[in-house]
Formats: structure tokens, sequence, C-alpha cells
């Protein structure tokens, strides 16, 4: 059975539950999934910017698989800009990736005092230091996680925000794998959002998610 990982920047306590079946029937994929746990962590006495929102990543049933569209991915929060149910939907690599290691949803919350990224390999997740990584553009910060682009010996995924998230620039998106772009601002915003902390990431602290495993068997090559 898929997990779902509780990650508490606050206290660096990660938590492994198995996904409740009946939760994944009755809200079926990635967007449903991700709004149900939103709906029962965040009250409305939470801000988006306070440490007990959750930044929430889902996948679906499909995730991982050979049918078409699966490889999208869901992430769900707080909005900044709304103070209401914000989301955003993106491809790539990450969604059959994060299934791949065993999870259906990373939920994270908190904040943490130090800048952090996750690492995330097969059913396990977690909390590295990222010091080296605040304030740098994202294609370095791929490269420094992973190695140089078109190098041999690159292996993983990365997920990360840059300078203008790191700042909540209300344009500012999320790179994933170089080239795919979230279109939300305010999930950036989300991502950075304690300007009292170096680092934060829905909750201040998390900046990067790797999957540390090489690319799936017929995948196209990064560009």
């Amino acid at each position: 059975m898929a997990l779902t990982a509780i990650i508490d920047l606050s206290t660096r306590a990660i938590h492994y539950v198995d996904t409740d079946p009946v939760l994944r029937k009755r809200f079926l994929g990635g967007r449903g999934l991700g709004a149900k746990i939103l709906f029962d962590r965040v009250g409305t006495e939470t801000g988006p910017l306070d440490p007990g929102n959750c930044l929430i990543f889902t996948t679906g049933p499909f995730s991982a698989t050979p049918w078409p569209t699966a490889s999208r991915y869901h992430v769900t929060f707080k909005s900044p800009a709304t103070s209401a149910y914000g989301y955003a939907n993106a491809g790539g690599y990450l969604g059959p990736e994060l299934a791949r290691a065993g999870f259906d949803a990373l939920v994270i919350t908190g904040q943490s005092p130090t800048p952090v990224y996750l690492l995330v390999t097969d059913r396990t997740v977690s909390i590295q230091p990222a010091d080296d990584l605040w304030g740098q553009m994202t294609t370095t910060a791929q490269d420094r996680l992973l190695g140089v682009e078109g190098k041999t010996g690159r292996n993983g995924r990365v997920l990360c925000i840059g300078p203008a998230g790191e700042k909540r620039v209300r344009i500012a998106a999320i790179t994933t794998t170089m080239v795919a772009r979230r279109h939300a601002g305010d999930l950036a915003r989300s991502w950075d959002r304690n300007d009292s902390k170096p680092f934060t990431f829905a909750h201040p602290g998390t900046r990067l998610l790797r999957r540390n495993l090489p690319p799936s068997p017929g995948a196209p090559p990064s560009t």
C-alpha cells in the first residue's frame, strides 16, 4: 500500500501512514485527495503564511503507469492570494517518481529556522541542509544537487524555487527538471512565506524535492 508522509519542519518529525483506501476512492485523484487533506488539517484560523498551513503534493491512481496524462501531480495549499483553497498542477517526471517511491502524498507543515530541502527515496523522506542553495537560481540549485546538466552521473529529479520565490514575488514560479514550470505565483509565495527565516517552502524551510533514483526505462531525455 502506498504511503502518506507528514513532514513537520518545525520539529523535524516525519511520520508515515498508509493512505486510507476509502479516501483514495471517495476523493479520486490527486486533486481530490489533496483537497480533503487540506480541509482536514488546515482550519479557518490558520493563515496562509502560518506554520500550520500545509503544502500537499499528491499523485493519482494512474501515476507511474503508461496511461495518458498519468504524469500529472497536484500541489494543494491555503492560498496567500485569497486565504482560501489554492492548488497547482504540473506534469513531467516528478509525479511518476513520487509514485514509484511509494507515496500517494507528501504533507509538509511547520517552519524550519535554517534552509533545508527534502530528499525522497524509496518509501523514505529525509530533511537535508540547504544553506548553499539559498539565493541561487533554479538551474544552479539543480546542478548542485544532481550534477551539471548533460554530464554523466546526473541522477534524480528536483523541484525548486529561485530568488523570486524566496522574496515572495507574486508572479514567481516553481521549476521542476529544468523546463517545467508551475503557473501559480502564490504557490511560490507559499513555498517561501516567512521573510524572518532564511528559507521556506510552503512552510519555512523546504526548498527542494528530489528522488535519488535513475530515470525510468524509456523515459525521454531531459533537456
